[in-house]
């Protein structure tokens, strides 16, 4: 097929990639790209391919030849949710379904409020901040550590460690290979004591759900469990870490729209979805064809690898009018692909969206006339994308 081709790295694309894409939509539905080769463009499609169970998980071949460890490798292939085909992928998802449910995340909101405002209060008397550093580096890894019941004295060591564990959404990732296999290691050894821990001694937190979820028929190994334990905490810190300063910097870029929430605050829920409709931090999905199946009148082969490119999805003006608008009314937002679809559907976005609520609704209470007092910096990855830093100058109603 003759399919336009879209270079992440060319300087068009870093400065305006809505427009590259848009015009790459004009030629085909389908690009080919410089990272994982076939990229779709239309939302109406990709919607299909992630209800479709002939695309599955692409496996952890998509990191071969980039130095992988074993350890490394035993990651992908039994922690990564995203990445894990069938057959155990549905079995390692329903255990943690079940122990990492909506109604227990719902129960936690209060103490995502009490941390938001106590992270708040640490900056707040200095009437400055860097968004990143001081609040969105730090929220969403606690949140999820309390909710694993990690002490507080270490959700230190797992920053850290979740940290160097995002340079995954990297690629290459050659250069960042011994940097994510220590903190792999580290992470390993910590779930591995934890585990035996909450065996004998049960808690009220996930990991003890977790295994008390476990049944005769659906039942993880122990690579299984602290492959699964690794992967929400990354997925839980990083996704929303660089989507809650991605819808800061929206809001503040918009002025009308950031004055209408705080005329507002019953459109925080739809402020969050658009903001990720508008500017996703997770940027590709990934899907592999187990067999031949057809898609807009095009063939897919059995082991093609797709890429869902969730920007471009999300800015379909099939789907959503005038796209490029930042609209925290717009009434179809939700129908943002951020977290794909179907039964790889991630797992975690009824915590990342209460998460991102809770946060939001302290800020615009607390600083309605805050603004950008600096330069915003970005980070370097086509998949996993967001501010890096994002200093703001803090404004109260006074």
């Amino acid at each position: 097929m003759d399919l336009p081709f879209i270079d992440f790295a060319d300087p068009e694309y870093l400065s305006d990639p809505v427009r590259v894409l848009q015009r790459a939509r004009q030629q085909s539905w389908l690009a080919r790209t410089s990272v994982f080769e076939l990229q779709v463009l239309s939302h109406r499609i990709a919607a299909e391919m992630m209800r479709n169970r002939m695309l599955d998980g692409p496996g952890a071949e998509i990191y071969h030849g980039q130095g992988f460890t074993p350890l490394m490798s035993k990651y992908a292939r039994e922690g990564m949710l995203p990445l894990i085909p069938e057959p155990p992928h549905d079995r390692i998802r329903n255990v943690l379904r079940r122990g990492f449910n909506p109604r227990m995340i719902l129960g936690q909101r209060k103490m995502m409020q009490d941390l938001a405002i106590e992270l708040v209060d640490s900056f707040s008397a200095s009437g400055r901040c860097d968004l990143v550093s001081d609040f969105s580096h730090h929220y969403p890894i606690t949140v999820v550590c309390r909710l694993m019941g990690i002490p507080p004295q270490d959700i230190d060591l797992f920053n850290r460690r979740t940290t160097d564990l995002s340079l995954l959404g990297r690629f290459p990732i050659d250069p960042w290979v011994s940097r994510i296999d220590a903190a792999l290691s580290g992470l390993y050894d910590y779930f591995r004591e934890l585990v035996r821990q909450r065996q004998e001694e049960p808690g009220e937190d996930f990991v003890s759900a977790i295994i008390e979820a476990q049944t005769v028929e659906e039942t993880l190994t122990e690579d299984e469990m602290f492959g699964a334990l690794v992967n929400l905490l990354f997925a839980g810190q990083d996704t929303t870490r660089f989507q809650f300063s991605w819808l800061i910097y929206q809001l503040l870029t918009h002025p009308r729209q950031w004055e209408r929430l705080i005329a507002d605050p019953g459109l925080a829920q739809n402020a969050i979805e658009e903001s990720m409709r508008h500017t996703p931090s997770q940027r590709i999905v990934l899907r592999r064809a187990v067999r031949d199946v057809e898609f807009g009148d095009v063939v897919f082969r059995t082991g093609t690898l797709i890429g869902i490119n969730t920007l471009a999805t999300n800015m379909d003006p099939e789907v959503f009018d005038s796209p490029e608008i930042f609209d925290i009314g717009r009434s179809n937002a939700s129908k943002q692909q951020i977290f794909g679809g179907g039964a790889h559907a991630c797992l975690g976005q009824v915590l990342a969206r209460v998460e991102m609520t809770e946060a939001l609704q302290v800020f615009a209470e607390r600083f309605p006339k805050m603004d950008i007092a600096g330069e915003v910096h970005f980070t370097p990855s086509p998949v996993l994308l967001g501010p890096e830093q994002l200093p703001l100058r803090l404004g109260t109603s006074a």
